[in-house]
């Protein structure tokens, strides 16, 4: 893993940055627009950074606990300047034009001395330019590397809503470079939304996340864009991801922009040439969409995801490796390392050796439960200085003592290769792998060159090492791998190569680019027809697999849907996925669960019925009253409430502390008009789980209807144990205690409501009644 300390001026930018495998990035919240905080509305925090303050960064810095600073402002270097650690300064802006929006107070030619001494007080510095003119603005060297945009986090586009849409922080306030004033002027008497932090446009809002703006981009009919030349490229990341969508976009003419008149959406020079494209695309939602989807096709080709991830990941290696051991990167294998997730607290190290790769892992991840297996004992005892546990046993034979599902990474490093069945072996530990948990392999390459100009040559030599090792069993391909993986039910999720030093020499040699292909001359034979993928292929010495449970996969796939608004199509989704012969039929029974929570959501009765039923088959064997609790809360939306009882009580005797259980089965008492046994119930369940809020309130009605609100303090009080800060809660329990004329136990929760609440008025307690000068429904 690379640990990167990075300064949020842009949360989209450090959002694809997040986007980069192999790096954790610590995260220093900057003041932007009156706000110090990551700006969730924008984007979601990349998985596995941290947020910290300066503070913490350069504590951690000086400790030389990172491998690479990104900076995105030249005052960030003045914090990190005297760091040894390498950095990297990305310009964002032009200089002019950060000079301009400040109102020239600054001399062009005073910045730029200051900024060259500034340069040179970093020790290790590279600085990368977002675009080319950016970088001949600044007069800098070093790579530019134009932003990407993932299209599967955007569209597709519907174009229902018959509106222009606008993105962009301060549009008012940056008119200079994003050109608010021909955008008014251009909008003038049509329907618009204006999305981000603009304090000044009073009809502006933020979006309330990622999601919320996608389902904007793809809702709204046409996007309008007006960056001004020179002050601004053609384009930002609003544009890239409106176009990602499949919006048609009205765009300020600008010599770099990414719209091509007429063929991804419109130009124009004024705001009466706009104004009539606008017109026109909000009349003709058939052109749009035509339009649009030549817009996400341009995108997809000029500013693809995978060239800015590559054209990074090469740069952040190429700078992290100068700050680390590069022998002990390759021997404790840092490239299989950097791929493990962060959070991982549980790693199984199938065939660890002498532990190389343990010491770089405890060095890299710190505190984590690290266990190897080893067939060798003197390898094993050399292990076991950097592994908490050394299993000295035949992996293919040993039966793990752990917990089921207790492991979040389990590693193959170049071990299913010296085994007969690689596909059993993997199998053998997936039962233990945790749901959120990754399988981490690393495997020699066949198809390299080398092997494939020997075996026409008519040889096939095993060596001491390397791809031809005399101790391996099995020979992969990369779709070979593929293969096997997906054959012992798991789902990749990335591929990385590691690639011989020939490649990139050969590469320039045959000047492929994407789409165009060539034959490759190994000598003896020949290889037609050869893209950049199969050249890379042919000098792989081997490929790490980052893999999961494809069940788990297949679960992620229906959440992200369902966030999307998804409904009918994902039942369709699990049960052609049931019919996958790798599943096992535990892992079929977690379908039938999911389906039958989607189909009652959505009130397909009989679908949702089926799918328990099924479950029970497996769940009932182990007791697990999942399925039997599904059955029941069907039941209870049909209004079966006696049959809903009966899979309640079933659901119960299957696992006695299942607070469900007990909190559905006091709701079909009370449907029933059964009150005492919901009173009973209900303080049953809230006993076994306090903090159940929904439950806490029918509990305290039902009990005021019944005229037993002396049953409820004990509940509400375990409840404020658990949820403290709670405000209704607690006066609702002082305004009981008033009510059944315990004065004192009110007064000391008034003591308890001043300490949590200390700005907040305290209800007055009178004698043999409740307070009305606060009550719960005034302080909600």
């Amino acid at each position: 893993m690379t640990n990167i300390l990075t300064f949020n001026w842009h949360e989209g930018y450090i959002a694809l940055l997040g986007k980069i495998p192999g790096v954790s990035l610590t995260i220093v919240e900057r003041s932007k627009g009156g706000y110090d905080r990551w700006m969730h509305e924008f984007r979601p925090c990349p998985r596995g950074s941290r947020l910290v303050s300066l503070k913490e960064a350069l504590e951690d810095l000086r400790r030389e606990r990172f491998d690479l600073v990104i900076a995105h402002d030249p005052t960030d270097l003045l914090s990190t300047m005297d760091s040894p650690v390498p950095q990297i300064l990305v310009l964002h802006n032009r200089l002019d034009t950060m000079i301009a929006l400040g109102g020239n107070a600054v001399d062009r030619q005073g910045y730029i001395e200051w900024f060259q001494n500034l340069l040179r007080m970093v020790s290790d510095l590279e600085i990368v330019s977002i675009s080319e003119p950016k970088q001949k603005n600044w007069g800098v060297s070093g790579p530019v590397i134009l932003p990407g945009v993932d299209l599967s986090e955007w569209g597709p586009w519907t174009g229902g809503r018959a509106s222009v849409l606008q993105v962009g922080n301060f549009l008012k306030e940056r008119d200079l470079m994003l050109g608010y004033r021909v955008m008014e002027e251009s909008l003038q008497g049509l329907p618009r939304t204006v999305v981000g932090l603009n304090p000044s446009i009073p009809d502006s809002r933020m979006s309330r996340n990622q999601s919320d703006l996608a389902s904007l981009f793809r809702e709204h009919r046409v996007y309008f864009h007006a960056t001004v030349f020179p002050h601004e490229d053609g384009y930002n990341l609003s544009l890239l991801e409106a176009m990602a969508s499949g919006m048609p976009v009205v765009a300020l003419e600008h010599p770099d922009s990414p719209i091509t008149h007429g063929r991804s959406g419109f130009l124009g020079e004024n705001p009466s040439s706009l104004s009539e494209s606008l017109r026109l695309l909000l009349k003709d939602r058939e052109k749009a969409g035509e339009l649009g989807q030549n817009a996400r096709l341009e995108v997809s080709r000029r500013f693809p995801l995978d060239r800015f991830i590559e054209t990074w990941s090469t740069l952040i290696r190429k700078k992290a490796s100068s700050w680390r051991l590069s022998r002990s990167y390759r021997e404790e294998r840092g490239e299989l390392i950097e791929r493990i997730p962060s959070g991982a607290r549980t790693i199984l190290d199938v065939g660890c050796g002498i532990g190389k790769m343990g010491r770089g892992i405890r060095r890299e991840l710190g505190c984590v439960e690290l266990t190897g297996i080893e067939n060798d004992p003197e390898k094993a005892r050399e292990a076991a200085f950097h592994y908490d546990r050394v299993v000295t046993e035949d992996a293919t034979r040993w039966v793990p003592d752990m917990p089921k599902e207790s492991i979040d990474v389990i590693v193959f490093a170049d071990v299913i290769e010296h085994v007969r069945e690689p596909g059993a072996l993997i199998k053998r530990y997936l039962p233990w792998l945790s749901p959120s948990g990754v399988v981490l392999l690393s495997i020699p390459n066949i198809r390299h060159h080398k092997v494939l100009k020997d075996l026409a040559e008519g040889h096939f030599r095993y060596e001491e090492e390397g791809i031809l090792d005399r101790s391996h069993l099995r020979f992969f391909t990369r779709e070979s791998m593929l293969e096997l993986l997906g054959e012992s039910g798991l789902w990749v999720e990335s591929i990385s190569a590691n690639v011989d030093s020939r490649y990139r020499w050969v590469q320039e040699g045959t000047s492929l680019s994407n789409g165009s292909r060539t034959d490759i001359d190994l000598g003896p034979i020949v290889i037609r027809d050869q893209g950049v993928e199969e050249l890379k292929d042919l000098f792989t010495v081997q490929y790490i697999f980052l893999a999961r449970r494809k069940i788990q996969a297949i679960f992620d796939r229906v959440d992200r849907l369902s966030a999307d608004g998804a409904g009918v199509e994902l039942i369709e989704i699990l049960q052609e996925a049931r019919q996958d012969p790798s599943l096992s039929q535990e892992e079929k029974t977690e379908i039938d669960l999911r389906i039958g929570e989607i189909a009652c959501r959505g009130q397909q009765w009989e679908t949702a019925r089926e799918a328990y039923e099924r479950s029970l088959e497996t769940l009932s064997a182990a007791q697990d009253e999942r399925g039997a609790l599904g059955l029941a809360v069907l039941e209870l939306l049909t209004g079966d409430f006696p049959q809903a009882l009966l899979w309640f009580k079933m659901a119960f005797d299957m696992n006695p502390a299942s607070w469900k259980a007990l909190s559905g089965f006091a709701m079909a008492c009370q449907e029933l008009d059964r009150k005492d046994e919901a009173l009973f119930y209900y303080a049953q369940s809230l006993l076994l789980h306090p903090a159940q809020e929904d439950i806490l309130e029918l509990f305290i009605r039902l009990a005021e209807e019944s005229g037993q609100l002396s049953e409820t303090v004990d509940a509400i009080r375990n409840y404020l144990k658990e949820v403290p800060e709670a405000v209704s809660e607690r006066i609702r329990l002082i305004e009981i205690l008033c009510e059944l004329g315990r004065r004192e136990e009110a007064e000391n929760e008034r003591r308890q409501f001043s300490t949590f609440h200390p700005d907040l008025p305290l209800p007055e307690v009178f004698q043999g009644t409740r307070s009305r000068d606060l009550s719960a429904r005034q302080v909600s």
